[in-house]
């Protein structure tokens, strides 16, 4: 039963971040929620409105639970080793570690790349007008984040 619930409860946060979100925040009787301040506050608080983060902390917090769950005996993974190789069958028991690490290094990620996709996906020899762009591009970024974090450190945002 209990991995039935795990299972839907992975669903449903796949979903929301996914498609979810944008959809809820396209429905009228769901936009004042994201327009509050409660709203805001949990979306910055717990996931810095990004999905990526949310996903990684999602992993994080399932890692723990299932961890905790599988010492306490809430839940026993030992019969995930009858469907996996039997090389690897030592792996179940290590399973909510990796997990929970994967959505570490998620998070992590999403925190240090601060460029759009588009950017980032760029061939090495770029002709000269495309390089002058991104050079500004990252210019402005590096001046945006300085701001922002000046702005943090005289408690204005």
């Amino acid at each position: 039963m209990m991995l039935w619930i795990v299972a839907l409860l992975i669903a449903f946060v796949a979903w929301y971040v996914i498609a979810g979100r944008t959809w809820l925040l396209a429905k009228p009787w769901m936009a004042w929620l994201y327009k509050s301040r409660v709203g805001e506050w949990l979306e910055r608080r717990f996931f810095m409105k990004s999905e990526s983060v949310l996903w990684g902390r999602f992993l994080q917090a399932l890692g723990y639970g299932l961890a905790a769950l599988a010492s306490l005996g809430g839940i026993d993974l030992t019969p995930l080793a009858l469907v996996m190789p039997e090389k690897w069958a030592w792996t179940v028991h290590i399973m909510p570690l990796v997990i929970s690490l994967a959505g570490h290094v998620q998070v992590q990620l999403r925190m240090e790349t601060t460029k759009p996709i588009e950017l980032v996906n760029l061939p090495d020899n770029l002709p000269g007008d495309v390089a002058q762009v991104v050079a500004k591009t990252e210019a402005a970024n590096e001046k945006a984040i300085a701001v922002i974090d000046g702005a943090k450190q005289a408690g204005e945002v």
